[in-house]
């Protein structure tokens, strides 16, 4: 059996023929060998419809575009198509940058921020450069909206004209726009345009008076929305200039197609020795506006001569009078008597 078994494997040799490694080509390890010669990669074709379903590269990337979205351009080189070139121009690199970024609707999002940036507030109240935040401090002006047309429905123009009153500068001048009362009721309506008004937020009026009799004139603006003049600050006696600074929150109201309408209105008998003396009028827009004096007609101030006559002065303790030596306290006891007391 052994000598049997021998013999089937020596024939088996001899009839499986011989093959070098060389002949192969995989030996590239043998120094005298040229691997390019012995597989010639320009020779292999590669059956497109065996394995890439018939696509060729251009047709594949049209497929692979419909089918992911992976391609948006226009793609004539698959193997350049993300060139060193192309990056460049559509990205910018996030040191060294060469070209502005445009984000259309979208927002960058980060923890913090460094660098030189030209913002925008989306007002015009703050001013940044990239280094400094700065207030805009031109936004406290304000705008002196000049009257433009004045009539007189009773009174007596004296003197001067509405030009007079004009001062958008605020740069007042002394020179008055004049006028006095009539006997009659009512004594007084000086109506008083501005047009071309957008908004306003006070009115201003600067003037001085004679010796007035009888009730003050009362300053006035036409509300369009209650179709009713509404009332403001009395024009008071006052022998220097004085200056009216009134609020007018419901500005919208006293505003048609840009007319604002005022008068000084008093509606009582008038006196004719009544004059008044007006240097600046005005409608203000803004913010920044110094305060107005008070003009209150009824209220004592320091330093100015009190006139009681006919009227009476009641304290319910007592009356301290100082000249410039003594001063004395005036007061009524327990028993009624009047007592003076040198301090």
């Amino acid at each position: 059996m052994e000598k049997k078994g021998i013999f089937i494997i020596v024939l088996l040799l001899i009839l499986i023929p011989i093959i070098s490694a060389e002949d192969f080509g995989y030996n590239y390890l043998e120094g005298e060998l040229n691997v390019a010669q012995a597989i010639n990669y320009s020779q292999v074709n590669v059956n497109n419809s065996q394995y890439f379903q018939d696509y060729t590269p251009s047709t594949l990337g049209s497929w692979l575009e419909t089918t992911f979205g992976w391609i948006t351009n226009a793609v004539n080189d698959l193997v350049n198509y993300y060139t060193k070139t192309e990056i460049e121009t559509n990205y910018v690199p996030y040191t060294g940058a060469n070209a502005n970024v445009d984000l259309g609707g979208y927002n960058i999002t980060a923890s913090w921020f460094k660098g030189l940036f030209n913002w925008t507030t989306g007002d015009t109240w703050n001013i940044f450069n990239g280094y400094n935040l700065t207030f805009n401090e031109s936004k406290l002006s304000s705008t002196y909206i000049n009257p433009t047309q004045s009539e007189f429905i009773t009174g007596t123009l004296d003197g001067g004209t509405l030009a007079d009153v004009q001062h958008s500068d605020a740069a007042y001048d002394d020179i008055t726009f004049n006028f006095s009362e009539e006997s009659g009721s009512p004594a007084l309506d000086l109506r008083i345009n501005f047009t071309g008004v957008d908004n306003f937020n006070r009115g201003i009026m600067r003037y001085k008076t004679s010796s007035l009799a009888g009730d003050y004139p009362i300053i006035e603006m036409w509300n369009y929305d209650r179709g009713i003049w509404e009332h403001y600050p009395s024009v008071g006696e006052s022998d220097i200039f004085v200056t009216i600074t009134q609020p007018v929150f419901d500005w919208s109201d006293h505003i048609q197609d840009g007319v604002a309408q005022m008068r000084i209105y008093k509606s009582s008998n008038g006196n004719t020795n009544n004059h008044y003396y007006v240097d600046w009028i005005a409608l203000v827009s803004g913010y920044g506006l110094p305060s107005g004096q008070e003009v209150d007609p009824y209220s004592f101030h320091k330093n100015e001569n009190i006139n009681m006559t006919n009227y009476n002065i009641t304290n319910i303790n007592y009356l301290k009078l100082t000249n410039t030596t003594t001063t004395w306290n005036m007061y009524v006891d327990v028993n009624g008597t009047l007592v003076w007391e040198q301090e």
